[in-house]
This record gives structure tokens, sequence and C-alpha cells, in this order.
């Protein structure tokens, strides 16, 4: 848009200074005023295409120069005197460009900068009122008079021209996209946003032979899907006819993408339903009978694999579940533990993350076992990792059996203060199940001791991760040598 305006507005400016030209030397204006209206001529037009062609939106930027050239323009009907007809042709000229490029919103625009350029050159440029034109006023201003209608006639003929040469070869183009149509082995239909038949091609109209009659524009698409199904003409419809047709006519707004349809004749088509979008819609058919025969084939043997791949993962899962899973309490086992940590210490070092363990120990469970049995003692270790899983609230959490009357927590992200209290809160877990012990030198209750270790990793610590686990058991050995059922960091 600035390169085509550019050279329109400097010739605008251009024969427009030749009327307001007159128009001053009628009125005697000083010379000041003759060369400021010569420097606006000679500046404005590469100014405003300057600021247009360098702007982030040049549209709008053009847009703001036309509503500038109605304010310069109307800047020099005060040092004019009003002369009614040089004054006329300058805001006509104006205002017929601006409501030619943007219409009534651009054109109330312009009318406001022209209110605002009057004031202004009332200010600037005063001249004593002056309505009537002389002879050589009027003279000057005869080539705006016939410059510019000659301008947009010739601008109006070359767009007529235009215009019929597209019209023409739209005109081709749709016989040609007419014959490609009917020439498509595929049935091809069309429906506006109304879902009113636009157009389909031959192929179409031989699968609808039945209802060819209402295959024409403006026909409703419901009105053919009904005929087509009262005709037979969809199998999968047969039986079920309201059905089907509700579920056509309700998924109008988003078909289905993609459908297999079973026809009258037995043979199969995929259709394509799309909504184009200016939301139209769009059917689309291929005969995919053979496929269909080897898909069901396929379908038969698949369902068979899937059932036997279906039971044989059932048991793969169930079998790594088991080999990670202790069979008493159900909790991780060693395996599972070892691996777990390995990941997090690994992680850990990478990112210097803390890492915490904190390892239990079921106080005198040898007295407990000889004292109720060892039914009573799986019972008893069921009760004790019921407690601690609740305490480990996050999913990264990991609460294992470690062996025997052995449990042992890995807490990720965990800083030593947090992993003591989420100590205490297992211990006191465990005193909260009241699990009776009859030999226990520290009470009638079954009691833990607890020891925890935290530390922050880095790149520099060892690969080996087990030294949380020695530090954890050094904790726990404190713990049992204070005099048990406390927790030890």
């Amino acid at each position: 848009m600035p390169r085509r305006i550019r050279a329109p507005r400097a010739a605008g400016l251009a024969l427009g200074a030749v009327c307001v030209g007159a128009a001053l030397l009628q009125n005697d204006a000083p010379a000041w005023q003759f060369a400021l209206m010569l420097a606006q001529v000679l500046a404005w037009p590469h100014l405003a295409y300057a600021l247009s062609s360098r702007s982030a939106q040049p549209k709008e930027a053009e847009y703001r120069n036309l509503v500038f050239d109605c304010a310069l323009s109307a800047m020099w009907l005060p040092a004019m005197g009003f002369n009614v007809l040089p004054s006329a042709l300058a805001l006509a000229l104006v205002m017929m460009d601006t409501v030619a490029v943007g219409g009534r919103p651009l054109l109330w625009r312009g009318a406001v900068a022209a209110v605002w350029g009057v004031g202004f050159g009332a200010l600037l440029l005063p001249a004593p009122l002056q309505l009537t034109a002389t002879l050589s006023t009027t003279i000057a201003c005869l080539p705006v008079m016939v410059a510019y209608p000659l301008t947009v006639g010739l601008v109006m003929f070359r767009l007529s021209t235009r215009l019929s040469e597209k019209r023409r070869q739209q005109e081709r183009s749709e016989r040609l996209v007419r014959h490609t149509f009917d020439a498509m082995e595929a049935g091809i239909v069309l429906y506006d946003a109304d879902d009113r038949l636009l157009l389909c091609n031959q192929t179409f109209r031989l699968l609808h032979r039945p209802i060819e009659p209402l295959l024409r524009p403006g026909q409703p698409r419901a009105d053919v899907l009904r005929a087509a199904v009262g005709h037979g003409l969809v199998r999968e419809a047969l039986g079920r006819e309201d059905d089907w047709l509700a579920e056509q006519l309700t998924g109008a707004t988003s078909p289905a993408p993609l459908e297999v349809r079973e026809l009258g004749d037995h043979s199969w088509r995929r259709v394509l339903d799309q909504r184009l979008p200016d939301g139209s819609l769009l059917s689309f058919s291929t005969d995919v009978t053979d496929m269909v025969r080897r898909e069901r084939e396929l379908q038969r043997l698949n369902v068979e694999r899937d059932a036997y791949a279906q039971q044989l993962g059932e048991v793969n899962a169930r079998l790594e579940q088991l080999s990670q899973t202790d069979a008493l309490t159900g909790l991780a086992n060693r395996r599972q533990f070892d691996q777990r940590l390995a990941d997090e210490w690994q992680r850990s070092c990478r990112h210097s993350l803390w890492l915490a363990v904190v390892m239990l120990d079921v106080d005198h469970f040898k007295r407990f076992n000889d004292r109720h049995g060892h039914l009573e003692g799986d019972a008893c270790l069921r009760r004790v990792a019921q407690a601690l899983q609740a305490c480990a609230r996050r999913a990264s959490d990991v609460v294992a059996r470690y062996g025997g009357e052995e449990f042992v927590l890995l807490l990720p992200h965990t800083a030593l203060d947090e992993a003591v209290a989420l100590a205490q809160r297992c211990l006191q877990a465990v005193d909260e199940q009241a699990i009776s012990h009859g030999d226990s030198p520290l009470g009638p209750r079954v009691t833990v001791s607890v020891g925890v270790v935290a530390l922050q990793l880095d790149a520099t610590h060892a690969a080996d991760p087990t030294v949380l686990l020695r530090q954890a058991d050094e904790a726990l050995y404190r713990a049992k040598a204070q005099g048990r059922h406390r927790v030890v960091s």
C-alpha cells in the first residue's frame, strides 16, 4: 500500500498546490506562506512513504497518513479566506481518498482531522474572508477538476477489465473442476454450511441412481440421507433407520472424520466427511470392498493374537510384580529397593539434591516369635508394614522390607530434619497399632528402633550408594545401644 499511494499523493499535492496557490495569490498572501506550501508539496509525500514503509503495520500507518492529509489540506482553508471553489476541491480530493481506501470509518477520522486542521490554520494562517474565486483562480482549479475524474475513470476501467478477465478464468476453472469431478472414480458430494446440496459428481449419482432426481442443488442433506435409507442404499441402517438418521444428522456439526459404509449392493466404501473452513461439508467415498474383506480376516487373527498377548502380558506383569514385592507384607522387596536407591542416588548426584534413608527394626522380634509363634509374627510384620506405608505419602517415597524384621524407607528430596520428623511419625504409628508383645523388656507393646541418615549429594560423591545404608545401619545400631524404641540420626 505505501508504494501504491506514494505517486498519487505527490501528484495530488502538486495539482492541489496550483489551486491553493492561486487562491493565496488572490488574497495577496505573504511569500512565506507560498514557501511553506512548496515545502509541504516537496517533503510530505516522501516523509509519509518513509513513515508507512518502516512501520511494523504499514496499512495502519498509511491510514494515519491519509488522515494527516485531511488535516494538512484543511489547514490552508483559512489562508485562502475559505474561497469556495479551491476549498471544496481541496477537501473533496482528500475525502475521496480516505473513503476509497478505508471506507466510512476512515472518512469520519479524516473529517475530524479536517476540523482540527481548519482550527490550526485559523491560528497560523489567518486571512480575510474571500468566498468568491476570480477568473485566474477558477482557471487554476481546472486541471484538478479535469484530471481527477479522468484518473478515477481510468482506474475503474482497468478494474473492470481485470474483473472480466478473472470472471472468464473462473468460468474455465469451474468447467475444468466439473469435468475432473465427473471423471473421478470416487464419489464426491458437497453440502453448504446450511447442509444443502451444492454439487455431486457422476460417480455419486451412479451410486445413488434410485434417488438421482433428488440430487439437485439446494436439496437438504436430511432429505438425501432419508431417501437413501428408504431405498435400501445403506445396509448398515437396515432395521434401525431412524437411529442411523439421527446419528448422521446430530453429528452434522462435527461429523465422523472417517467411516466404512456398506451399500445396498453389498459393496463397501470408505466415506470421509469433513467440515471445511467455511462450514460446508465435503463427503468423499472410495471403493474398499476387497480391503474390508481382508481386514475382517486380519481382525479375526488379531483377536486371537491379542487374547494370547494379553494373557502373556498379565503373566509377565504378575511375575515382575512378584519379583519386586515382598510376599508377606506387600511392600517393595530388597531387589526393588536396591534398584530405586541406585536410581535416586544418580539423580541426586546430578542435581545436587538431598537423599534420606530411614532404617527400622522391630524390637525383640525373636522373643515375640518365641512367645506368640511365627503366624502371629507374620501378622505383626504385616501390621508394622501397613503403619509405615501410611506414613510415606509421597509417590516418590519407597517403603521396603529389608530383611527379617527390618524395614527401610527411601526418601528423595528430603533433608535430615524432614527425615527425622517422618521417622518419629513412623515410630508413633507403630505404637498406635498397639500390637501386644508378651515378652518385651520395653513394655507390653511392639516397638521399633529407627536410624536416620540424609545427605545432600553432588557430582563429587562416590558412585556407591551403599554409604547411605551403612550410615543408616550405624544410626540404627546406636538407637538399639541407647535403649531401643527411639529415633537416632
